[in-house]
């Protein structure tokens, strides 16, 4: 009889483009910047994970961390999302008693109480996801120096933006032209 081709997923129709390059290749280990940076802010800010994080449709992935989260998380989980939405920095010292986070699931998951997060952009400016720093200490507010966690956000945005075109967005079909014209018709 006829073989059959080995059942693949579908993968996800991501709406920045750098998305789907970034996810790819944080699944063979990611950027090396991405790494460095997220090493430099665990240890600069004394926290036990330092993540960047891009939120697409209803997951928010990770496309680095310093610790062995998840891959992707349900966007309704991530506090990420908050920061994306506002387009501002969050810092939440104690997720257990913020009404806002109280009960979410990932914080029993991995038990991280104390997150701050910056938001990052595409080149357009749009808000993408975020450079954050999660710990399983709860934490002052001011234990986390929002200026700095921005200048490594600012490093951070940057390489994400170098993700934004090349051959895999031409190979994903779709998309946007270099003027800006839509190409999925």
């Amino acid at each position: 009889g006829a073989s059959r081709a080995p059942h693949r997923p579908v993968e996800p129709a991501f709406e920045w483009a750098g998305t789907a390059r970034l996810v790819e290749q944080a699944r063979y280990g990611g950027s090396a910047e991405l790494q460095r940076l997220a090493v430099q802010a665990q240890e600069r800010f004394d926290v036990d994970v330092a993540v960047v994080s891009l939120l697409d449709g209803d997951r928010l992935w990770y496309a680095m961390n310093t610790d062995r989260l998840p891959f992707s998380i349900p966007r309704d989980m991530a506090y990420c999302a908050t920061v994306v939405a506002d387009d501002d920095a969050l810092v939440v010292p104690d997720a257990q008693r913020d009404p806002r986070f109280a009960g979410n699931p990932f914080i029993d998951i991995t038990g991280m109480d104390f997150y701050a997060g910056y938001p990052l952009h595409s080149s357009d400016g749009e808000p993408i996801g975020t450079f954050c720093l999660l710990d399983r200490r709860t934490r002052a507010a001011s234990a986390v120096s929002i200026e700095g966690l921005r200048e490594i956000a600012l490093q951070a945005e940057t390489e994400l933006q170098r993700y934004e075109t090349g051959p895999a967005d031409a190979a994903a079909g779709g998309g946007r032209t270099p003027d800006g014209a839509d190409t999925d018709g």
